[in-house]
């Protein structure tokens, strides 16, 4: 997806009451992507768009969560520190 007229497209179909959860996604983070986006589920927030690093991401997130909006773009997505990547897990 291009920046600009396509991300804010993909924002407004997503968002409830604009309002937007906004993850990262990375093709060796799949699983942590669909815990998370499980808990959210579990809590009634399903206005998600996951940011891949990949088309490939993306379609793995849509296998197990079809209803949750996906884009990609090239740009890096940062390395999680194990601190954080233990909070997120948690």
């Amino acid at each position: 997806m291009r920046a600009g007229a396509g991300l804010q497209q993909a924002a407004a179909a997503r968002s409830f009451n604009r309002e937007l959860v906004l993850i990262l996604a990375q093709s060796n983070r799949v699983l942590d992507a669909r815990l998370f986006l499980g808990n959210l589920a579990k809590l009634g927030m399903e206005h998600v768009l996951v940011l891949g690093d990949t088309k490939e991401t993306c379609g793995l997130v849509a296998s197990f969560v079809p209803h949750v909006g996906c884009a990609w773009d090239t740009v890096p997505i940062p390395t999680l520190t194990t601190t954080l990547r233990a909070w997120n897990v948690r």
